[in-house]
């Protein structure tokens, strides 16, 4: 369950699949009786078929993903994954090749699709975090270009004017003589402040905080004390886990 939720509220959509175990026995010899099992799917590897003019029935559901297999020749290989299920029949297929075919003895489609926040008169789904994506990667960019500059001036560039850098030897204890008195070496250093940044990174992060109605204390803030209940205080700093 905790995969299913985590999947419907990043992607929008959830869906699992129903599927019957037989009973087996593994190689220390216990047995294992039939069972029932759900599993949760990646939304991205799941495409249903609705009615056209009812979008809570299924007609047609695709299962399709890439898995790593052993080709005959013994190399190591990417192998295409295909389930087609129908009210009907249910057919299976490995690099389009058909390798399973037979009746649907359920008679209906073993596949739920759960939408996280619903859209009407559509059967998709909304993601918890549709409205802080653009914020997000503004942020992500953001941060990307201070690393990229801290990182350009953390291993500085000797800067020479009034002489030539193959006369120079770079090191410790080095002594350098110029004959050029209006000769210049100094190193590239940062004149410009990254403060403005920093407070647009903090400005991007608070709003997507607020967005998502993320608690203040989530931030590392202490919260001033209050009439409010020991119960209700728990609950608050508990509540962005």
């Amino acid at each position: 369950m905790w995969e299913a939720m985590q999947q419907g509220a990043v992607s929008g959509d959830c869906f699992m699949k129903v599927a019957f175990e037989k009973a087996y026995q593994d190689p220390a010899g216990n047995f294992h009786p039939d069972r029932i099992r759900i599993l949760p799917l990646n939304s991205a590897f799941c495409f249903p078929e609705y009615h056209p003019h009812d979008m809570s029935r299924m007609i047609r559901f695709k299962l399709k993903y890439r898995f790593w297999g052993t080709a005959l020749e013994g190399t190591r290989q990417v192998f295409s994954y295909t389930e087609l299920w129908t009210e009907d029949a249910m057919q299976a297929f490995i690099n389009d090749e058909l390798v399973e075919s037979q009746e649907n003895p359920l008679g209906v489609i073993p596949f739920v699709h759960i939408s996280n926040t619903k859209v009407p008169s559509s059967p998709w789904g909304l993601s918890d975090i549709q409205d802080i994506t653009d914020l997000n990667r503004a942020y992500n960019e953001t941060a990307t270009l201070i690393q990229d500059i801290v990182n350009y001036y953390a291993s500085p560039t000797t800067v020479i004017m009034g002489a030539k850098a193959n006369d120079l030897q770079r090191g410790p204890s080095k002594v350098w003589a110029v004959p050029n008195d209006k000769a210049r070496i100094e190193n590239l250093s940062l004149n410009g402040e990254l403060a403005e940044a920093l407070e647009f990174l903090d400005t991007l992060k608070e709003k997507m905080h607020e967005i998502e109605s993320v608690p203040i204390n989530a931030f590392g803030q202490e919260i001033a004390i209050s009439n409010t209940s020991g119960v209700a205080l728990q609950l608050q700093r508990s509540s962005h886990y």
